[in-house]
Formats: C-alpha cells, structure tokens, sequence
C-alpha cells in the first residue's frame, strides 16, 4: 500500500510533464510571411550602432509591453506588434525571431524595413512614425478557391469584417475577433488589429483603407488577410485565433451557460484531488515512523519533514498549482457565448432555406448606436425602423421586430426568402437579416426619401409632389408589381400594397417593401385561399376580405386605391364624408359618372397636372378596382395603358364596396367590428 502511494506523485508527474510538453508543443512555431527592405544606403556607424542598440532592446521581455513597444535610439525608430490574441511566450518567440530575420534579409545598411509574421511584426524606419496610418507595404494573401456563389460570401465577409472594423478601434489594445454563422452549419471567423500608436479615428481610417483592395481580389475568396504596418484583418471559415484571449463581460442576468462554471469545477476538483493524495502520503509516513519511533508526535514532524524535503513532492505541488492557476487565467478570458440565447431557439437550415443571408448582431448594432432614439426613422406594423451607417459609409435602414408585434419568425423568414430572389429597380433592395439574442432584424438599402405616405398626406410635402413626379411613382410601382406577377422566377402576391410600403429613393423612385405577407403561385395556379385574412384596411379586395381568396388580382385591387390616393392626395380609409359616408372609390365612381372626374384630383396639381394624363390615371384606377376581380386588368395591361395614349380603355365597373373605416354616429352603440389584422379594425360597407 505504501509503495503504491509513493507511486501516485510521480504517475501525476509524469503526466503533467507530458502534458505541459504538449501545450507547448501545440504552439507550433511561429509563421514567416513576408518583408520588406528599404533601397540599400550607406549609413553612418552612429546610425548603424543605433539601429542595433535599437532591436536588441527590442528584443527583450515582451511581457510587460502586453505585445507592443515603441522604442526611439538616437535617430532610430522601431517597434514589434504582436497579434492581440497570442500568448505572451509565443509573442517573444515571434520578436526574437523576427529581429533576427530582419537582420539577416536587410542587413544594417538599410534606413528602414518591416518583417510580417503571423504572429507579429517589427519595423523600424530613420524618421518618427507614431500615430501615422501607414498601409505600405501590404502584404495580402488569399486562398486560390472562389465559392460557387461569390455574392454570399461577400456577405459573409464583409458584415463580419465591418462590425470588427467599428468595436477593434474602441478596445483598450486595438484588436477584436468575432465569429458567426451564415447558415445554421456553418462558421466564420474575422480578426482585425491595429497598432496600438493610432488614435481610435486613425485606427478606423486605416482599416477602412485595406478594404479598400477587397473588391479586386477577395471577394467571393474563402479566407483572405490583409497585413499592412498599421493595421490587419483576416477572414476565414476556419478558427485561426486564440477565442479565450477576447475578453467578455458577463451580464448579471439570465441563466449562464454551464462552460465558465465548469471551467471553474474542474481545477478545483484537480486540486482537491492532489490534497487529498498528499495527504494520504503524509498519513503514510507518520505511521511508517510512528512504528518505530515511541513519541508519535515527533515521528508525524518528522514525517511531515521527510515529506516536504523531497524535491518530487516540491515539483509536483509546483505543477499542480502552475496548473490552477492556468485554468484560471483561461476563466478570466472566457465569457458566454455571444450568440447564447435561453429563450430562443436558432431554426435549422431546412426552416431557413439556402437564400437567407445572415448579418452579425454586433455590426447591426455598431451601426445603429445599439438601436439609440437618434437613430430611429419609423415604426410600422413590424416593429421600429433605424437608420444604420457601416463602416464604407454605406447607409442602410434595419427593421428591428417588436415584441410586441402582429409579426413574428415567419413573417420575417418569408420576407427574407422572397426578397433574396428577387432583383427590380423598383423593389427594396434586401442587403441581409440577422436572428440572434432574441433579435429579428432586416437590413435594407437606406430610402433617403422615406415612404410614400410621409410626403402624400403632409399638406406642405403634398404640395412638392408636382403631376410629373406623381405619374412617374404610379408607372414604377406598376412596373414593380408586374415584375412580381409575371416576370420573376415565382408568381408573387404581395398582399399588403399600401403607400407606407412604397419607400423613396434620393430620386423619388418608387420601390416596393414589406414582403412578409407575400404568398407565391406556381405552375398554372390562379388564386388560393386563406382562412388567416392580414392586411391593411382600406385597401384589400372585396374577395380577400370577405372569403380570403387572393390572387394577383388582388394586388391590382390595391394598386387602384394606390393611385386615387396619389392622385387626390387623400387617404381611402380617412375619406369618409360625415354627410354622405362615402369612401373614396364611391365618391370617384360618382363623379365619373357625371363626367366630374377631375374635381378629384389634389387642388395642388392644377398648375402641374396634364388632364389627358389625369383622366387615364383615374379611368385605370377605377378598372383596377373593380367589384369582380375577373374584370380587372392583369398588371402587365395597366403598364400598356399608361405608356400608351391611343389604347382605348373599357369601361369600368362600379366598385362593389370599400373596406376601410366607417364614420359612425356618435349616439350610436353598435359595435359590429371585425378584425382583419388584429392590429387594425374593419368594417365592410355594403353598396
């Protein structure tokens, strides 16, 4: 029994040995990439002198610079970098042998060179360089593989790379690592740096001028790394940093993950262990001498003595502690999961489809200021609208899903899938979406011009939409809607037409939005039906309101209540007249019918308006709204008749009724309302 427990600390020894000789050798030694020598000069020996005065100081303990140092000999400058992520032997191992390679490659007849490791880097120069952004001489590699579809990766790699260039300026030593997943398996993994000598603007400059070069030999690459004097970034599909050394704060909230607590666990239990045997070797000893000495209390020091001089025991302990404490440096930069979620769970690849691009939540938030007031344009049924600004400036508007909202996964996913299939002048422009913490969000192309609503029921904005501009919107959004009818690869119904969900362009070009209702048809299929009825009152169909039938019939029904309202500058679902109750379609009808047609046209188009022009537009609007939705054109019709002025157009139909608001009678106590959306409240008025 002895002998065996004599055995057990040298077995833990040899086994900590081994596996500290194994963690060293998973290192691996440092990575050569590439350098630089100025045109060969002949220096004076004072600057030569300086120069190797200047390196070997350099080349001294890294550890107390934290992996940068600038150091300045006579008229010498110079200083190493080491990656943030890198422990601090691996970073001096990188020096000294970057020092020792850059003398060897540039000799000391050179005023200046740089030598690129992928651990590190040292330069020196005969002129002062700190906080100078310097991006020559760069260095770039890629790997020699385009993906089969280039556009995805671009989005993989630039909305990673982004939110690492807005939050690496903004940390204490210039350096963020982030990773994420474009499709549920798979990963990506980006790393930016900067020297530590920039400003927080200069750090951001210098980066934004790498990616600069990205457009001509990158993109579409499935890893790639741009390394200059002052700034770096790495993009991968594989893990290539250190994930411990990104320190996180933990949130005092929610339930944690089990990681960091048994990270914890473990080394306490090791240690607990390894008292546990010292003590049963103590134990052992004491009885050993107790048998032969009479004072058992002398025969335990001395025991205790025998066993704390042996050098093996000294070692062990020494290892064991070397070993908790290594685990808690670990514990320190280990946070939770950024993308853990206790409340939400992540869909599968099969829920998503192959056509639904993925943004990072941290370059969404960096670009939103976190989702600040300032930056809020809007809210709609989906929840509040931000207005956003990457890192190349580019501006981007993102949908943010309320809690609270009408809307949910499945409205989102459908938006996502539909409008990543589809590629219009006049529809919005999806750049990605992001599900991650509890957050839906949609990024969109930024309309400057906010939505169509906004300016055509504004009295003062109103009167800035001349006839011109006007007819240009009702001819762009037709053209949009035929896209989506006829001529995309699926037959879509958008179902929720409406002004609000017609964003304008720094040009006032219209751009149809909001596809979360979208249904689509294939085959020969004409029409489908729906028990969940949603939509907006005021301008759904009869059919779809009534029994749930929809069809691209539908969407034309909306379009004509679209173009009364840019034509009179009213709303359908605020027009009701106390005295008569009618909607507008009724009212437009009647005055058609007394050949008073333009009496609806906006009091401010009058200067502006082209009648032959106004008269056509309320004729279509009229077939487009129909009763019978057979009677009603196809969208590819409506864009003949408004290109065209010799077309004789039928004769339209009176509308069957108007779903929208109903003026009631103060006195009255009816209540028969219905709800359409469970957002807003409908009323069907009869005929």
């Amino acid at each position: 029994m002895a002998s065996a427990m004599n055995m057990i600390p040298r077995i833990i020894f040899f086994v900590s040995v081994v596996w500290l000789a194994s963690l060293k050798s998973s290192k691996g030694e440092v990575n050569y990439l590439e350098h630089y020598c100025d045109i060969s000069t002949t220096l004076s020996p004072t600057y030569r002198s300086n120069l190797n005065l200047l390196l070997s100081a350099l080349s001294q303990n890294t550890t107390s610079y934290k992996g940068f140092r600038y150091e300045t000999t006579g008229q010498v400058h110079g200083l190493y970098m080491c990656r943030g992520d890198v422990m601090s032997d691996v970073c001096q191992d990188c020096v000294s042998t970057a020092i020792k390679e850059l003398q060897q490659r540039c000799s000391n007849d050179r005023e200046e060179a740089v030598i690129f490791y992928d651990e590190c880097l040292v330069r020196y120069s005969n002129r002062s360089f700190w906080g100078t952004i310097e991006i020559s001489p760069m260095v770039l590699f890629y790997n020699g593989k385009n993906q089969s579809q280039p556009e995805d990766s671009d989005i993989d790699a630039r909305y990673l790379v982004y939110g690492l260039m807005m939050s690496a300026p903004n940390m204490s030593l210039m350096y963020d690592m982030s990773e994420y997943s474009p499709k549920p398996n798979q990963k990506r993994y980006s790393f930016v740096q900067c020297s530590r000598d920039l400003t927080s603007d200069g750090c951001a400059q210098c980066l934004l001028q790498l990616t600069y070069n990205l457009e001509f030999c990158c993109e579409g690459r499935r890893g790639y790394r741009v390394i200059s004097p002052s700034c770096s970034l790495r993009y991968e599909s594989y893990l290539f940093y250190r994930k411990e050394a990104k320190l996180v704060t933990l949130p005092n909230k929610g339930k944690q993950s089990n990681g960091p607590r048994m990270i914890i666990i473990i080394p306490s239990v090791v240690v607990s262990l390894v008292a546990v045997v010292l003590s049963c070797c103590i134990y052992t000893q004491r009885r050993r001498f107790n048998k032969r000495s009479r004072n058992g209390k002398h025969a335990c020091i001395h025991a205790l003595h025998i066993t704390c001089m042996n050098p093996n025991y000294y070692l062990f302990i020494y290892l064991f502690a070397y070993l908790y404490l290594f685990q808690n440096e670990k514990i320190k930069g280990t946070g939770m999961d950024e993308n853990a979620s206790d409340s939400y769970n992540i869909p599968t690849e099969e829920e998503l489809g192959p056509d639904f691009p993925l943004i990072p939540l941290t370059t969404i938030q960096l670009a939103t200021n976190k989702f600040s007031e300032e930056c809020k344009i809007g809210e709609g049924g989906f929840g509040p609208v931000y207005k956003g600004i990457l890192p190349d400036g580019k501006e981007v508007a993102v949908k943010r899903l309320g809690r609270n909202s009408g809307q949910g996964f499945e409205e989102l996913k459908n938006e996502v899938i539909f409008i990543a299939k589809l590629q219009h002048k006049n529809l919005v422009r999806l750049l990605g979406s992001c599900i991650e913490k509890n957050e839906k969000l949609l990024v969109y192309e930024y309309m400057s011009n906010a939505s169509l609503n906004l300016h055509l029921f504004d009295p003062v904005r109103r009167s800035q939409l001349d006839w011109k501009r006007r007819f240009s919107i009702v001819c762009g959004i037709a053209k949009g809607l035929l896209y989506l009818h006829e001529d995309s690869r699926l037959k879509i119904i958008h179902r929720d037409l409406k002004t609000s969900n017609i964003l304008l362009d720094h040009e006032m070009n219209p751009k149809i939005s909001d596809f979360g209702l979208a249904r689509t048809f294939r085959g020969d299929q004409i029409e489908d039906n729906t028990r969940r009825i949603m939509g907006t009152y005021g301008y759904m169909a009869p059919e779809y309101a009534m029994q749930g039938l929809f069809s691209v019939k539908s969407d034309v029904f909306s379009f004509g209540v679209i173009m009364l309202e840019i034509i009179t500058g009213k709303r359908n679902s605020g027009f009701y007249l106390s005295d008569i109750g009618q909607s507008l379609l009724v009212y437009a009808w009647r005055l058609w019918c007394n050949d008073e047609a333009l009496q609806l046209m906006d009091s401010c188009l009058k200067k502006s308006c082209v009648t032959n022009e106004v008269l056509k537009c309320i004729h279509i609007a009229l077939l487009c709204v129909q009763e019978d939705a057979a009677d009603r054109p196809t969208m590819s019709n409506v864009v003949v008749m408004l290109a065209s002025d010799t077309i004789p157009l039928p004769n339209p139909t009176k509308p069957a009724f108007s779903v929208g608001r109903m003026a009631t009678d103060p006195t009255s106590t009816s209540s028969w309302n219905y709800s359409i959306n469970g957002v807003t409240v409908s009323k069907l008025m009869p005929r």
